[in-house]
């Protein structure tokens, strides 16, 4: 088995073994500075370059031996590449500092530009042979809140840290890429300050990666190098890799392992039959502290990103979010519904649909137990039963860009989704699985990635029959409810009458202090008084089930509190456990 090293290049494993490889920076070896240009190709190798003048990067990318928050690049630019504008446009907070560029015969310049807040490098004169360009980045300031990789309220997954010893930054956040849509070949290195670090990124794991790209790819790709820890499977069906940095309180080696067979077991579900050589994708794990939010996702070039709370659990709702990403390749990825240019009107299917299917993938596999699937459904049914939007129309839905309306999408969508995915007398062979396989076959045969709402449900009809189209899209769009099975998740659960909590936290903060407390929650039952000084406040959004942890001073004394986040009860249908089922018979019958 092979897998990237300091020298090696970004192959994936040639067997099922599991390697991971943690080894601290080597700091008596001299560092890797910015001045130092990648390693020259073979002699065989560039001559080859220059005769058929292919496109072709060499991309060097290292945080400073000394600078917390610098960032030092080095590009190698061939071909057509050379003559490009090369655009800097960062997802977050991050600065593009001092340029230099070299041809075959020395210095050359560059203009800058800064139209619209995009900041656009030309040459003055054309090159002579490789244009090599040598800048550095400051990043690691505030994020912006508006950032497209917030996944979750409060985290961020690909927000850029560097440091001497530490490197995690998003291709968009450091990279000048040229203005084209060809592809082109490239090389990439990834380092550390330090030197001699281990590294991963979203195309694989090691320090050396090669292989064709386009710009946009590496502008969505993501990059760590340091004290990384990193694995490599490979499988007739496809070849994942994992890479993970930074402490968690689990053993992430089970994680990359179990992720590499859902990996598998999603793309059995959706269909996907090989063509050619396996598919590659890889995953990068990196921890920051954010209890609020214990573990965020990303989806970035050819991978995902996975930031974990050090303290955080692998629970089943991370797999189920995990799962749901590896869908969303194609649902809401290789397929939407509605218009691309109006996300909001396909977040039923890319969120919701989605969201579904990943539960159903789990099921199958025998990796969503009956009580975390149940939780799972009864979520769903909770936002419906608690949200004002419940009942909400799509055309409203689509037109409020709220979070609460996203999570009303979403529960609808899966919901739904659910419903489709039941057994039916009428049409036994017909399922979901079925629908989506043969949407997605469709759009690829027709050469197109979107679907008509109308044409959708044109096509439910078509394989699950017009009254159920009908229904769905009753739901759907007008908001009404889905009558589900009874026995949807199998023996040892039933539809039932009960009452729920909605989520009310019962007091607000402001510069680390209570400043005010809702009268008849509680929170003032539970003894939270305006003036407290917060010392740690942990708690689960829009999850009434589960406690506030909350640790105040007062009066110079240290005092832990612990309440329900819950308000006013209203009547709902869940979920609830049968009596007298033993848990080993609560396996639910396969649906498809």
């Amino acid at each position: 088995m092979s897998h990237g090293g300091d020298d090696g290049r970004m192959k994936v494993a040639s067997s099922l073994a599991l390697s991971w490889l943690l080894v601290g920076c080597a700091t008596n070896l001299p560092p890797r500075t910015a001045s130092r240009p990648a390693p020259p190709a073979t002699a065989v190798a560039e001559a080859q370059r220059h005769t058929d003048g292919a496109p072709h990067m060499r991309l060097s990318i290292a945080s400073h031996p000394t600078i917390f928050g610098r960032v030092v690049v080095e590009l190698r630019l061939e071909g057509a590449l050379r003559d490009r504008p090369l655009g800097f446009a960062p997802s977050h907070a991050a600065h593009l500092e001092t340029v230099s560029a070299r041809d075959d015969h020395g210095d050359v310049t560059l203009r800058r530009e800064e139209p619209g807040g995009v900041t656009t490098l030309r040459l003055v004169s054309k090159a002579e042979g490789p244009l090599v360009v040598h800048y550095e980045v400051r990043v690691g300031e505030a994020t912006p809140a508006t950032s497209p990789d917030a996944s979750i309220a409060g985290s961020d997954p690909c927000a850029p840290t560097a440091e001497p010893t530490d490197l995690r930054v998003g291709g968009d956040d450091v990279l000048l890429l040229p203005s084209t849509d060809e592809p082109f070949a490239f090389d990439l290195a990834l380092d550390t300050g330090g030197g001699h670090a281990r590294a991963a990124s979203s195309f694989g794991v090691g320090t050396r990666a090669e292989g064709m790209t386009k710009s946009a790819e590496l502008a969505r790709a993501f990059f760590v190098a340091g004290d990384v820890a990193t694995a490599a499977f490979h499988a007739t069906d496809g070849d994942d890799t994992a890479g993970a940095i930074g402490f968690t309180s689990f053993d992430p080696r089970w994680v990359a392992a179990e992720s590499a067979g859902v990996r598998t077991g999603v793309d059995q579900w959706i269909g996907l039959a090989p063509d050619g050589a396996p598919k590659a994708f890889s995953i990068v794990f990196t921890s920051k502290q954010s209890p609020r939010a214990p573990v965020g996702f990303a989806r970035r070039a050819r991978g995902l990103v996975v930031q974990i709370d050090p303290g955080a659990a692998w629970t089943p709702e991370a797999r189920i979010d995990l799962t749901q990403r590896l869908v969303q390749r194609y649902v809401g990825g290789a397929l939407w519904i509605g218009r691309r240019d109006d996300e909001a009107s396909g977040r039923f299917f890319s969120e919701g649909f989605s969201r579904a299917i990943a539960s159903e993938v789990l099921v199958d596999m025998d990796m969503l137990p009956p009580a975390a699937h149940a939780a799972e459904v009864n979520g769903w049914l909770a936002t419906i039963a608690l949200s004002p939007m419940g009942h909400t129309p799509l055309a409203g839905l689509s037109r409020d860009p709220s979070t609460e309306a996203t999570r009303v999408a979403t529960a609808r969508g899966a919901l739904i989704a659910a419903w489709l995915a039941t057994p039916r007398s009428t049409r036994p062979k017909a399922s979901l699985a079925g629908l989506v396989r043969k949407l997605l076959a469709e759009a690829l045969e027709a050469h197109r990635d979107t679907l008509a709402l109308d044409a959708f449900f044109v096509r439910l009809g078509d394989e699950l029959g017009t009254d159920v189209a009908h229904q769905a899209e009753a739901s759907l769009r007008g908001g009404g409810d889905i009558a589900l099975p009874s026995d949807l998740l199998g023996p040892c659960y039933r539809l039932a009458d009960t009452e729920i909590a909605p989520f009310e936290l019962g007091l607000s903060v402001g510069a680390l202090v209570v400043r005010e407390v809702v009268p008849k929650s509680r929170a003032e039952a539970a003894g939270v008084r305006v003036g407290d000084a917060v010392v740690e406040l942990t708690y689960r959004a829009d999850r009434s089930d589960v406690p506030v942890a909350l640790t105040v001073t007062r009066n110079g004394k240290p005092k832990k509190l612990s309440f329900l986040p819950a308000g006013k009860a209203v009547r709902a249908r869940l979920f609830q456990r049968v009596r007298g089922i033993a848990d080993d018979a609560c396996a639910r019958p396969r649906a498809r």
